[in-house]
């Protein structure tokens, strides 16, 4: 009778066991999607990012040169001044 109890037990432990190795397994991998998607969308925003900089960038060179321009053009209309 107590080896009847005992493998009952044995075996319910068992079954056990395995039903929660395999939850843990299913959990890990929803995990590791979750990781994946979210690594993903990081890296998307990280390039729009990117890419924002680069126009602003270049914005902030052209408005450089215009004021480069409009400062010589500024000079020159000065030098034109004092010569008349």
């Amino acid at each position: 009778m107590k080896n009847v109890i005992l493998s009952t037990i044995l075996t319910v432990a068992l079954g056990a066991s395995f039903v929660s190795c395999r939850e843990t397994a299913e959990k890990a991998k929803e995990t590791t999607e979750q990781a994946d998607e979210a690594i993903g969308e990081a890296a998307e925003a990280v390039k729009e990012v990117k890419d924002a900089t680069g126009e602003v960038i270049e914005k902030a060179k052209e408005a450089g040169d215009e004021v480069k321009d409009a400062a010589e053009d500024a000079a020159n209309k000065i030098k034109d001044a004092v010569k008349n």
